[in-house]
């Protein structure tokens, strides 16, 4: 018989009824009714439906991880939820937070995403009781880490594809830019020796990066590769013991144009690309160029750019063909 993915007792039991679970919390869809696509891997969901999974019993859905995901709500409202916070790649931006509780909160999302991919869990098992609050004590195998979302191009991020909800496993990581590749520089991979598996997780305008640790790598290995993950990539390592942060842009160009987290570039790599963006728009301030971008790109010509695409991205959705239909008038007589 089916057990609980989290406290093991059977599904189905006094107490302990079937549940759907979502992958991405169902409270974090709807802060987007309008952006209503999200990305698990590489499959897309839209209508705010989400993945979900049907291994979790209602006491642990209803209690613990309800009361996780209310608080990873409250933190993304409070802090990341607006973007125009957001628009300066060199700032840092201070937050709060109780770490015990956050990280908590984003394994959470991750083990269910790994179960829903039917992907090893034999790292985050011993998580598990950390999880459910059962156990103070932080799991040495693994390590969470925390930057910001930032649009670095001077066109709105709808332009290309707003998707500020996703999970992508195994990001890439690159020290040089891309231009030096194609000027004949061979790709320069950072790689985290020692890693078992690894995540990132896009919530808003919040980015986390997390790894779970082979039980072989050495202790130095991993504090060699998290101190470059913070120098060289900007990334803000959450501690148990610290609970505020000033966290920075760990974005560059090219997420918001591929709109997804699926790799990471150097501070180098991405300032460099900066400067050649900036020297496109006439040595502008980027942010400037997005606002006299958005004076002659109107809310209108991004509705009907999305429906365009939404409904080439969503053939059989009933809602996104409707859309398309209503704009540009697919079924009207000739």
């Amino acid at each position: 018989m089916k057990s609980c993915a989290y406290c093991n007792n059977i599904l189905g039991t006094e107490g302990h009824k079937k549940t759907d679970e979502h992958i991405i919390p169902s409270s974090l869809l709807k802060l987007y009714p309008d952006q209503d696509i999200s990305i698990h891997y590489e499959q897309q969901y839209v209508d705010n439906r989400g993945m979900t999974i049907s291994d979790v019993c209602s006491k642990c859905n209803n209690g613990v991880l309800s009361e996780l995901d209310s608080y990873g709500k409250e933190i993304v409202e409070q802090y990341f939820y607006t973007p125009y916070k957001f628009n300066d790649y060199y700032t840092p931006f201070q937050i709060e937070l109780e770490p015990n509780r956050y990280i908590r909160w984003l394994l959470k999302i991750v083990y269910n995403s790994i179960r829903c991919d039917k992907s090893s869990t034999q790292y985050i098992k011993e998580c598990l009781p950390y999880i459910l609050g059962q156990s103070a004590s932080f799991p040495c195998n693994i390590s969470v880490l925390i930057g910001l979302h930032i649009n670095l191009n001077p066109v709105p991020e709808d332009f290309f594809a707003y998707t500020p909800l996703q999970i992508c496993p195994s990001p890439k990581f690159f020290q040089n830019s891309y231009m030096r590749v194609k000027s004949g520089e061979p790709i320069k991979h950072f790689v985290i020796k020692g890693a078992g598996q690894t995540f990132s997780i896009r919530i808003a305008n919040c980015i986390h990066y997390i790894i779970f640790w082979k039980p072989t790598v050495h202790y130095n290995i991993k504090n060699d590769l998290i101190n470059t993950l913070q120098e060289d990539f900007r990334f803000r390592l959450l501690s148990t013991t610290e609970n505020q942060y000033s966290v920075r842009c760990v974005s560059s160009p090219t997420n918001a144009m591929a709109a997804n987290y699926g790799h990471f570039y150097s501070e180098t790599s991405v300032q460099e690309t900066i400067s050649m963006i900036k020297s496109s728009i006439q040595e502008r301030d980027i942010q400037q160029a997005q606002e006299e971008f958005c004076q002659h790109w109107t809310p209108e010509m991004s509705k009907n750019g999305r429906a365009l695409v939404e409904a080439t991205m969503f053939p059989t959705n009933k809602k996104k063909q409707k859309v398309f239909d209503d704009i540009y008038n697919r079924n009207s007589p000739e």
